[in-house]
């Protein structure tokens, strides 16, 4: 999530898909593309004693157990829409494409609070993860399908809003 446009890109790509991957990203704005690796230069970069951050990664079993037991929150970064058909209780949402805009939602979090970081699929909280670790939140990536959760537990629902 690039949120000023003088922010450098670094990306981790094979050579073979820079040149798209340059230009989709000119296309939206983001031109400040200095530098790129490909993923076994990256492992390289680690293995040699290079600086990395990751995120805990867990399920939603393993976000069931987090909620129970340490003062965190659910959040959802799906579309409102998908929110609204069906949710994990007490889930905030806040869409992973318009996360920096909600301040609001974001300063109702403890700081003692983890925030549990979840979407349909696992694509967009991983984007989403990283961006909210990068603002100094305690985050744990649910890398799991939201149909998992569904299965085993039950949702809350929103009203239609009626136009």
């Amino acid at each position: 999530m690039v949120t000023d446009e003088s922010t450098e890109i670094y990306l981790v790509i094979g050579p073979e898909d820079l040149e798209e991957a340059v230009r989709d990203l000119v296309r939206v704005g983001i031109d400040r593309v200095v530098a790129f690796t490909t993923p076994d230069g990256l492992r390289e970069y680690v293995a040699a004693g290079g600086t990395a951050a990751s995120i805990p990664e867990i399920d939603f079993e393993g976000a069931r157990d987090v909620l129970a037991s340490t003062p965190s929150r659910m959040l959802d970064v799906r579309y409102q829409s998908e929110f609204a058909a069906g949710h994990v209780p007490g889930a905030v949402n806040a869409s992973y494409t318009r996360l920096p805009a909600y301040t609001d939602r974001l300063d109702a979090i403890e700081p003692s609070e983890t925030l549990l970081v979840h979407c349909l699929s696992g694509a967009r909280a991983a984007v989403a993860s990283s961006w909210l670790a990068r603002q100094g939140y305690s985050v744990q990536y649910v890398n799991d399908l939201f149909a998992t959760y569904v299965a085993s537990a039950d949702v809350e629902k929103e009203q239609p809003i009626a136009v």
